[in-house]
């Protein structure tokens, strides 16, 4: 919580913040700001648009869709992570 938010005279102290932020803790992580989120939403479309293309049952090269496949479940697990989506 950010000092302005736990000094705000809108009601009785988060005592618990107030001590976290006197002894020096960071901040509790916020959750990302809308831009972010929406851009991730976005990219995790595309992909799983990708991915319903590769499970195409008359696929000629499946072992290789396959491993496209995991690679991009990856590539997006490791973003919405990066993104804090995901704990």
């Amino acid at each position: 919580m950010p000092l302005e938010q736990a000094a705000a005279p809108t009601g009785p102290a988060n005592l618990t913040d107030l001590a976290r932020l006197i002894d020096g803790a960071p901040p509790p992580a916020e959750r990302p700001p809308f831009d972010k989120t929406l851009a991730l939403a976005r990219y995790l479309h595309r992909l799983l648009a990708d991915v319903h293309e590769l499970t195409d049952p008359r696929s000629r090269t499946p072992l290789q869709d396959m491993q496209e496949i995991r690679a991009k479940a990856k590539a997006g697990l490791r973003e919405a992570a990066r993104q804090g989506v995901l704990s």
